[in-house]
């Protein structure tokens, strides 16, 4: 259970077996429900502790690159689907009906998918502090800082002189 959610490393089979055999299905189900909220609850304390405002963004950001990323592959499945729902007209089947309803399945898939992705992402997500590096360090590591420029600005003077 735990490669899932590390808050929630303290089950054991046997516990939910218990608990299944006390308060059977429901039982089970709004115990593993508390639980889980549990384990939402002290990760949102712990992001927030880090970085107030963060698990917002976090939240957020997990679910627009989620969203993003399975969209395209929904597209992608539509176009193969546009392509093989023809030959079913050979089969004796409407082949409109048939792409409506394999469409919609894919969404139902689509969306669970993100759902389920985003929940693993949004438990899994560790904040760390960055460490701000020092200006007296990095300039005996980096040169001068001023040199750097101009280098940069002959540079994009030659690229510019090239074009």
């Amino acid at each position: 259970m735990c490669q899932y959610c590390y808050l929630l490393e303290g089950l054991t089979g046997s516990q939910l077996a218990s608990v299944a055999s006390s308060g059977g299905f429901e039982g089970l189900r709004t115990h593993l429900h508390t639980l889980c909220t549990q384990a939402y609850e002290s990760k949102v304390a712990a992001v927030e502790a880090a970085q107030p405002g963060l698990m917002a963004e976090v939240q957020r950001f997990f679910l627009l690159s989620q969203t993003d990323a399975l969209w395209k592959e929904h597209l992608q499945a539509i176009k193969f689907l546009q392509q093989a729902v023809g030959l079913r007209g050979y089969a004796s089947k409407d082949p409109l009906t048939e792409f409506k309803l394999e469409g919609f399945n894919l969404f139902v898939d689509m969306t669970a998918q993100i759902r389920r992705n985003v929940i693993y992402n949004v438990y899994m997500f560790q904040p760390q502090r960055l460490v701000p590096v020092q200006e007296g360090a990095e300039g005996a590591a980096g040169g001068d800082k001023g040199q750097d420029k101009e280098a940069g600005a002959a540079a994009r003077e030659k690229a510019g002189a090239r074009a």
